[in-house]
């Protein structure tokens, strides 16, 4: 309640590890949610909450990076998908299905950035190896190239 600073209930949906919340229009809200007892021993999902009362609608059947950014673009989700031991760039429609996976892996900590057709994802690996830039097609999320900055 913003006219009182003061919550109005709290959701009986606890399972939640996202800082963000993104409200998916005709959905409801999205956060990123764990399924088992743990947060550290679950695996991650983008979950949709009910508007009104914040209860559990539905979750994507694809497990996701558990501090995934949730971006909302287009009528498309964008998220970091956990996928046969490796991280992809993954776009979901409104309801949480799978639209398209990218054709390479990519670091689960990259900042992720939209212009005109094309997606740059900007990150560095665990192995400490060097920061890359790596440019996908927004179409197909097809890789393009990937660029190494000069040191």
């Amino acid at each position: 309640d913003t006219n009182k600073d003061d919550t109005l209930f709290r959701s009986p949906f606890t399972k939640i590890c996202s800082r963000d919340f993104v409200a998916v229009p005709d959905q409801g809200v999205m956060v990123a949610g764990y399924a088992g007892d743990s947060h550290e021993q679950s695996d991650h999902f983008l979950v949709l909450l009910d508007p009104e009362n914040l209860e559990f609608k539905k979750q994507s059947n694809e497990s996701v990076f558990w501090n995934t950014p949730m971006i909302l673009r287009d009528g498309k989700i964008y998220a970091v998908e956990s996928f046969n031991g490796q991280y992809f760039l993954s776009r979901f429609n409104p309801d949480l299905t799978l639209d398209a996976r990218s054709s390479e892996g990519m670091s689960p900590h990259s900042e992720i950035t939209f212009f005109k057709d094309k997606i740059y994802v900007t990150g560095q690996d665990k192995d400490g190896r060097p920061t890359t830039i790596q440019v996908f097609n927004r179409s197909d999320l097809k890789l393009l190239k990937t660029i190494t900055p000069p040191k």
